[in-house]
């Protein structure tokens, strides 16, 4: 119950910030939170082509949207996509977060990015809770957070080799 409070205060805080930002150009970076939002199709049928931001693969997608409901995560086309969630470059600062295995009875394997290691690493989801950091496969945190988190390599065993040839 404590992180559905924790949730919903929040979705709250960012719709407060939503909702002050101006409506010109300046509201890029409340976009760029879209961005890491999942695909939503919404509870109609229109079946409209749109574009989403795949946090996964981080690239715009295409996908059928609804016409009404969904998030944010939904633009018209994929200029606008790719113009709004480009500046995600790095790994999302979900990746940071601790691994948290929720607050329910289930056993489900998932798969973390454990920030002290630089890995992704097993551990055992129990259904529902949790936070962003939580993979169902181990490519797809690797993907996400790994990539901007790489162990910095040993340089002086490169120049070693180097002046041994």
């Amino acid at each position: 119950m404590q992180i559905y409070a924790a949730q919903v205060l929040a979705a709250a805080t960012l719709l407060v910030q939503v909702i002050a930002q101006p409506q010109d150009g300046a509201s890029t970076s409340r976009n760029m939170t879209a961005c890491l939002l999942p695909m939503d199709e919404g509870p109609c049928k229109a079946m409209l082509p749109q574009y989403y931001y795949d946090r996964y693969t981080q690239t715009c997608q295409e996908f059928l949207y609804g016409g009404c409901g969904g998030n944010d995560n939904n633009f018209e086309t994929l200029e606008d996509c790719e113009k709004t969630c480009w500046k995600i470059k790095n790994a999302p600062s979900f990746c940071y977060s601790p691994k948290d295995e929720g607050s329910c009875s289930a056993s489900v394997p998932r798969f973390y990015f454990n920030i002290e290691s630089k890995a992704c690493e097993e551990f055992t989801y129990t259904g529902c809770g949790g936070n962003s950091n939580n993979f169902v496969r181990i490519e797809d945190c690797n993907k996400v957070c790994k990539k901007g988190n790489k162990k910095p390599r040993n340089r002086n065993r490169i120049r070693k080799m180097k002046t041994q040839s």
